[in-house]
């Protein structure tokens, strides 16, 4: 699989678990995302969840951002888990 594949798949398949595990809506990714220093505009975060075209540099800072974002919010969730055990 090529890097650029990948990229799509994490942001595609990353939003979608926010959204169905968090409710989070595009621009409730967006806002996030622009808080850890990613600026994407709302129709260019819609091209790439419906894995359109986009350019090499925001796939790749994108995919990043998601991931982070998941990271966070799982870590949140094994905190809470422990502390609520």
């Amino acid at each position: 699989m090529l890097m650029e594949d990948l990229n799509r798949k994490i942001i595609v398949e990353g939003f979608h678990l926010l959204s169905e595990q968090k409710g989070y809506t595009q621009v409730t990714v967006i806002n996030k995302m622009s808080f850890l220093g990613i600026i994407v505009s709302t129709a260019t975060f819609s091209r790439l969840i419906k894995n359109e075209r986009g350019g090499k540099t925001k796939l790749v800072s994108v995919a990043e951002a998601i991931q982070i974002i998941i990271g966070i919010f799982q870590k949140r969730k094994k905190l809470l888990d422990k502390k609520y055990r």
